[in-house]
């Protein structure tokens, strides 16, 4: 698993984007679909997460995005 920070988030559209802490020049891609044992609500920019980092067709994407700490 990979570790990142929601860099940006729009609960409205349901997708949003993590700032990997690996040194990846691209932000990666996530579906609120994607979001394991959390409710897409409670997801806020800032939070840290673990992830499954997936090759798409247009870029890499997030999957089995998962809360971690307290924020």
């Amino acid at each position: 698993m990979k570790k990142g920070i929601i860099k940006k988030y729009n609960p409205v559209k349901g997708y949003g984007f993590i700032q990997a802490e690996e040194d990846m020049k691209k932000d990666i891609f996530f579906h609120c679909t994607q979001l394991c044992d959390t409710d897409a609500s409670l997801i806020r920019e800032g939070q840290e997460v673990e992830f499954e980092l997936v090759e798409h067709q247009r870029g890499p994407q997030a999957r089995h995005v998962r809360k971690i700490g307290s924020r």
